[in-house]
Protein backbone atom coordinates (compact mmCIF):
# COMPACT_ATOMS: atom_id res chain seq x y z
CA UNK A 1 0.00 0.00 0.00
CA UNK A 2 2.31 2.70 -1.25
CA UNK A 3 -0.11 5.57 -0.69
CA UNK A 4 -1.16 4.44 2.77
CA UNK A 5 -3.31 6.96 4.59
CA UNK A 6 -3.52 6.31 8.34
CA UNK A 7 -6.36 8.80 8.90
CA UNK A 8 -8.44 7.26 6.10
CA UNK A 9 -7.84 3.77 7.50
CA UNK A 10 -9.05 4.77 10.95
CA UNK A 11 -12.06 6.66 9.57
CA UNK A 12 -13.09 3.61 7.50
CA UNK A 13 -12.59 1.28 10.47
CA UNK A 14 -14.71 3.55 12.65
CA UNK A 15 -17.47 3.79 10.05
CA UNK A 16 -17.76 0.06 9.37
CA UNK A 17 -17.54 -0.65 13.10
CA UNK A 18 -20.24 1.89 13.95
CA UNK A 19 -22.54 0.33 11.35
CA UNK A 20 -21.69 -3.14 12.73
CA UNK A 21 -20.21 -4.33 9.44
CA UNK A 22 -16.93 -5.31 11.11
CA UNK A 23 -16.89 -7.62 14.09
CA UNK A 24 -14.29 -7.04 16.81
CA UNK A 25 -13.36 -9.60 19.43
CA UNK A 26 -11.81 -8.95 22.83
CA UNK A 27 -8.67 -11.05 23.28
CA UNK A 28 -7.45 -12.67 26.46
CA UNK A 29 -4.50 -10.26 26.57
CA UNK A 30 -6.75 -7.20 26.53
CA UNK A 31 -6.74 -5.72 23.00
CA UNK A 32 -9.53 -6.05 20.46
CA UNK A 33 -8.97 -7.63 17.09
CA UNK A 34 -10.86 -7.91 13.83
CA UNK A 35 -10.39 -9.80 10.59
CA UNK A 36 -10.32 -7.60 7.51
CA UNK A 37 -10.00 -9.77 4.43
CA UNK A 38 -7.21 -12.20 5.21
CA UNK A 39 -5.48 -9.75 7.54
CA UNK A 40 -5.98 -8.88 11.21
CA UNK A 41 -6.19 -5.49 12.85
CA UNK A 42 -5.58 -5.13 16.56
CA UNK A 43 -6.56 -2.15 18.71
CA UNK A 44 -5.18 -1.77 22.22
CA UNK A 45 -5.01 0.91 24.87
CA UNK A 46 -2.52 1.56 27.62
CA UNK A 47 -2.19 4.00 30.49
CA UNK A 48 1.31 5.04 31.47
CA UNK A 49 0.91 5.81 35.16
CA UNK A 50 4.43 7.21 35.45
CA UNK A 51 3.47 10.19 33.28
CA UNK A 52 -0.33 9.96 33.48
CA UNK A 53 -0.93 9.61 29.74
CA UNK A 54 -3.26 7.31 27.79
CA UNK A 55 -2.24 5.88 24.45
CA UNK A 56 -3.72 3.74 21.71
CA UNK A 57 -1.94 1.29 19.46
CA UNK A 58 -3.30 0.09 16.14
CA UNK A 59 -1.41 -2.90 14.74
CA UNK A 60 -1.73 -4.45 11.29
CA UNK A 61 -1.00 -8.13 10.62
CA UNK A 62 -0.70 -9.91 7.29
CA UNK A 63 -2.49 -13.16 6.35
CA UNK A 64 0.33 -15.17 8.01
CA UNK A 65 -0.22 -13.39 11.35
CA UNK A 66 2.98 -11.36 11.07
CA UNK A 67 2.83 -7.77 12.29
CA UNK A 68 3.89 -5.46 9.49
CA UNK A 69 2.94 -2.10 10.96
CA UNK A 70 2.00 -0.58 14.28
CA UNK A 71 0.89 2.95 15.16
CA UNK A 72 0.98 4.26 18.72
CA UNK A 73 -0.33 7.70 19.66
CA UNK A 74 -0.86 9.32 23.03
CA UNK A 75 -3.11 12.14 24.17
CA UNK A 76 -0.69 14.80 22.91
CA UNK A 77 -1.12 13.85 19.24
CA UNK A 78 -3.90 14.64 16.76
CA UNK A 79 -4.17 10.98 15.74
CA UNK A 80 -5.16 10.09 19.31
CA UNK A 81 -8.56 11.73 18.79
CA UNK A 82 -9.54 9.55 15.83
CA UNK A 83 -8.19 6.44 17.56
CA UNK A 84 -10.29 7.33 20.59
CA UNK A 85 -13.37 7.49 18.36
CA UNK A 86 -12.50 4.08 16.91
CA UNK A 87 -11.95 2.61 20.38
CA UNK A 88 -15.29 3.97 21.57
CA UNK A 89 -17.00 2.54 18.50
CA UNK A 90 -15.36 -0.87 19.04
CA UNK A 91 -16.46 -1.01 22.69
CA UNK A 92 -19.98 0.06 21.72
CA UNK A 93 -20.21 -2.62 19.02
CA UNK A 94 -19.05 -5.36 21.39
CA UNK A 95 -20.79 -4.35 24.61
CA UNK A 96 -23.87 -2.59 23.12
CA UNK A 97 -23.25 0.43 25.33
CA UNK A 98 -25.46 2.92 23.46
CA UNK A 99 -28.43 0.55 23.36
CA UNK A 100 -27.96 -0.36 27.01
CA UNK A 101 -27.75 3.27 28.13
CA UNK A 102 -30.91 4.05 26.16
CA UNK A 103 -32.72 1.05 27.65
CA UNK A 104 -31.70 2.08 31.18
CA UNK A 105 -32.86 5.67 30.65
CA UNK A 106 -36.15 4.56 29.04
CA UNK A 107 -36.85 2.13 31.88
CA UNK A 108 -36.03 4.69 34.56
CA UNK A 109 -38.24 7.23 32.80
CA UNK A 110 -41.16 4.78 32.83
CA UNK A 111 -40.63 4.07 36.53
CA UNK A 112 -40.35 7.77 37.29
CA UNK A 113 -43.64 8.51 35.52
CA UNK A 114 -45.36 6.05 37.88
CA UNK A 115 -44.57 8.29 40.87
CA UNK A 116 -47.08 11.08 41.47
CA UNK A 117 -45.53 14.57 41.40
CA UNK A 118 -46.85 15.57 44.82
CA UNK A 119 -46.19 12.22 46.51
CA UNK A 120 -43.73 12.14 49.43
CA UNK A 121 -41.38 9.13 49.63
CA UNK A 122 -42.25 8.39 53.28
Amino acid sequence: MSDFNFNELVKLLTRVTTYRKLQWTPTSEGPFDAKVGKCTIEMSTDYDSSVGINEYTLSLYNANGEKFNSYTYNESSQEYVILDQLYTSIRDSIYHISESEQDIMDSLGKLNRQIPEDDLPF
